[in-house]
């Protein structure tokens, strides 16, 4: 995995600052090391982000990597990950 593509906790991300889920607390305490943009999810280790981001098909998100499986969205990703 490219490490460009991988927020470290000094960096600034629109995405996540934009988000009204993240609580403002986690954004301000930095301990934010890694975020899925497509799933939404926040990682506090960057070995478990780089596990799942490996799930993710380059070209296509949605598509699993390990068996090829095409979902329709990120909860159908999800659920099929967690039960592969």
């Amino acid at each position: 995995m490219d490490e460009s593509t991988i927020k470290q906790p000094e960096e600034a991300s629109p995405i996540l600052e934009s988000n009204p889920n993240i609580p403002k607390e986690l954004l301000a305490s930095r301990s934010i090391s890694c975020y899925c943009q497509y799933c939404e999810i926040i990682y506090l280790d960057r070995t478990i982000y780089q596990l799942h981001m490996g799930l993710h098909n380059v070209n296509n998100p949605w598509q699993c990597n390990a068996c090829g499986k095409v979902c329709e969205n990120r909860l159908e990703f999800s659920s099929h990950v967690l039960h592969y």
